[in-house]
């Protein structure tokens, strides 16, 4: 059946891509677009690369421009560089023109913080309707969990200022949870969400919101593995994928979260996994009725002691939907996304196809752990790392090793990433432990300055 509906998928695909002219955005180093258009490319389409961070050599033949964006982190590069799409640079509008003369060319936008309308007057292909931006304001999701029958934690929303008695309200005994608005735009990466482990964080809290946001969500602290569950809404169909962890890990004595990346090692209990992924149909099948959405969203929330608690949605391509596309290249997961979210007909591919994606998603597991580093780093190097008696040490040579460090330049200072071999990391448990353990020896020997992280806990 693979292979049946993998060259059904690219003969409908290949209609509708080829001779298309494509300017791929996005925010960060050129390598995050190639996928996208090395796919679109054996479909016959034509594409542009345009992202946000100068010096990067483009693999491949495609031609591409950077901005030269200076960020001080991941949600403030997107906003910097949306903000300079609506506006290009006379370079980067002129290298444009050269790849698209007469002004023919659609842009693609996976991940979007803020609506860019058009680009140097292109307009967008796959581009989520301005509705679905507001879903992503933390202090409006609960009416819709409630709207599709999903089961939430308790939850209020409260003035920035006057989170005491919500908090007293709603803390089980470890605290609450508190997620600010988006008054200043929309934020991820667990940022401006803040763990209040009593009421006596309460006011560094406060503090630490009130210059961004006027209210804010309160629920209860729930322990447990953070997951995300992600589907693809269609014309008449909702396509939905298995659960995915988030890597979100604590600094003991912050009231921080620090999100650090995805992996699909995890496994559920499969009770879990099912009502995971009908809260995901539930929520696909409501936004299309109520908004008329079509695409990709994911739902994140906690794999907790009572079962899957939603916690935010974001009507979008989700970071980890790349992931689970890699393990499938061939039925070509982000191009037909992108035809979903114009409305194209594609229906009658999906019940075959999703049972094809859940099985390569299974067979095919990866990962990756991620960090932001605050001071500058001047190049990239690669670090080889074997684990041994529940610490990671430098690999020796010759030997294997069961992942790699990356640490290398950004626009915002540095990243960090942990990439685990999938063949030496057995499927099951949490990847955050893993992760939290290779930063620990990179703070040891590279200098990262990331300090002391923990894992959650996982409690079913």
């Amino acid at each position: 059946m693979s292979q049946d509906i993998a060259s059904a998928v690219r003969e409908r695909l290949c209609g509708l891509y080829r001779g298309r002219k494509l300017i791929l955005v996005g925010a960060g180093p050129v390598e995050g677009l190639v996928p996208l258009a090395s796919q679109l490319d054996e479909l016959g389409a034509e594409s542009f690369l345009l992202t946000s961070i100068r010096g990067a050599r483009v693999p491949g033949r495609w031609p591409h421009h950077a901005l030269d964006i200076q960020a001080t982190g991941v949600v403030d590069e997107f906003r910097l560089f949306e903000a300079a799409l609506r506006d290009l640079p006379e370079e980067a509008r002129r290298a444009l023109d050269a790849f698209d003369p007469e002004g023919e060319a659609r842009f693609v936008s996976l991940i979007s913080l803020s609506p860019v309308e058009e680009v140097a007057g292109r307009r967008p292909y796959g581009g989520r309707i301005l509705s679905a931006f507001d879903l992503e304001d933390k202090v409006q999701v609960d009416p819709w969990f409630r709207g599709a029958g999903v089961t939430t934690a308790p939850a209020e929303v409260a003035a920035v200022g006057a989170l005491g008695e919500a908090h007293e309200r709603l803390d089980r005994g470890h605290g609450t949870v508190i997620a600010g608005d988006a008054r200043e735009g929309l934020h991820g990466g667990a940022e401006r969400v803040h763990w209040a482990h009593s009421e006596e964080a309460l006011p560094s809290v406060e503090r630490a919101l009130a210059p961004y946001c006027d209210r804010a969500r309160v629920m209860p602290f729930l322990e447990g593995v953070p997951c995300s569950i992600h589907g693809v809404v269609f014309r008449t169909r909702v396509l939905t994928l298995r659960p995915v962890e988030m890597i979100v890990l604590r600094a003991p004595g912050s009231t921080g979260f620090r999100y650090s990346g995805f992996g699909t090692f995890f496994d559920p209990e499969p009770r879990d996994r099912e009502a995971m992924r009908d809260i995901a149909w539930r929520m696909g099948t409501h936004l299309r009725a109520r908004l008329r959405f079509l695409g990709p969203f994911t739902i994140d929330g906690v794999l907790s002691e009572e079962g899957f608690r939603p916690t935010e949605l974001n009507p979008r391509f989700g970071a980890a939907l790349g992931l689970m596309a890699a393990s499938a290249p061939e039925l070509l997961l982000g191009p037909l996304a992108l035809a979903a979210t114009e409305g194209e007909e594609l229906d009658d591919l999906v019940d075959d196809l999703e049972k094809v994606l859940l099985d390569a998603i299974d067979s095919h597991r990866s990962g990756r752990g991620s960090s932001k580093i605050s001071h500058p780093i001047e190049e990239l190097t690669r670090h080889p790392l074997v684990e041994e008696n529940g610490a990671f040490r430098a690999a020796g040579e010759g030997e294997t090793p069961d992942g790699h460090l990356l640490l290398g330049p950004a626009s915002f200072g540095g990243f960090l990433r942990y990439l685990p071999d999938p063949d030496r990391v057995p499927a099951g448990e949490p990847l955050a432990p893993r992760v939290a353990r290779a930063f620990a020896w990179a703070d040891r020997h590279l200098d990262t300055r990331i300090g002391p992280l923990q894992a959650p806990t996982r409690v079913r």
